[in-house]
């Protein structure tokens, strides 16, 4: 079961403190991967391929229902790239090859980059024997740490509420399309499509 399911099970049940426990690491968690959704897109700017990236959407002319799909991701706020022969678009997805580029590294050698921060020192010796100045070890630091999300109170609460928003949208949905579904039992008109899905969805969230 994920951390948004546990969460709902737990308000149903009226167990706020477990619903806050679960909510800070579904923060802590979605922040984790906003960040990890950054590094990769600003590794990506520095070694880019041409494929197509979260953000942009592919087609080809000869693709069924181009135009639907098309404007679909275009309101969704995808970039939307279209080419007109399939041998264009073969090249556009043929990847970079960075293997005479004496510059690149993987996403993880560049992820877990480090610097040096303190040199290390060997010890010194007098000519007894005696240590003067002892060994200092080299000291280096991620040069992109990570660091977590301090969670507090009020980010908890934001985050309980907009689950129980979400439920009692539903709810008001279900509410304001029971005329369809007494109407369907009293004389057979049938539900608009989209109406059932829609309650189908609801159904599901509360």
């Amino acid at each position: 079961m994920i951390l948004q399911d546990k969460i709902k099970v737990a308000l149903e049940q009226g167990k706020v403190e477990g619903a806050k426990r679960l909510a800070s690491e579904l923060l802590k968690q979605e922040h984790r991967s906003e960040w990890d959704r950054d590094k990769r897109e600003e590794y990506d700017g520095l070694f880019p391929t041409y494929y197509p990236t979260e953000q942009e959407f592919v087609f080809t002319s000869f693709d069924d229902d181009m135009n639907k799909w098309r404007e679909a991701k275009e309101a969704d706020g995808f970039i939307v790239t279209v080419f007109d022969t399939e041998k264009q678009y073969a090249e556009y997805r043929k990847a970079i090859d960075y293997s005479e580029d004496e510059n690149y590294v993987t996403y993880d050698e560049w992820i877990n980059e480090t610097r040096v921060v303190r040199e290390e020192a060997e010890a010194t010796y007098d000519e007894d024997g005696i240590e003067l100045t002892p060994h200092i070890p080299e000291i280096t630091e991620q040069v992109r740490p990570y660091t977590q999300l301090d969670i507090t109170d009020e980010m908890v609460e934001v985050q309980l509420n907009e689950f129980r928003d979400v439920k009692q949208e539903a709810l008001d949905y279900l509410a304001s399309t029971d005329w369809y579904v007494i109407r369907y039992a009293d004389n057979g008109d049938a539900i608009p499509e989209e109406v059932m899905k829609k309650r189908q969805e609801a159904r599901e969230i509360v």
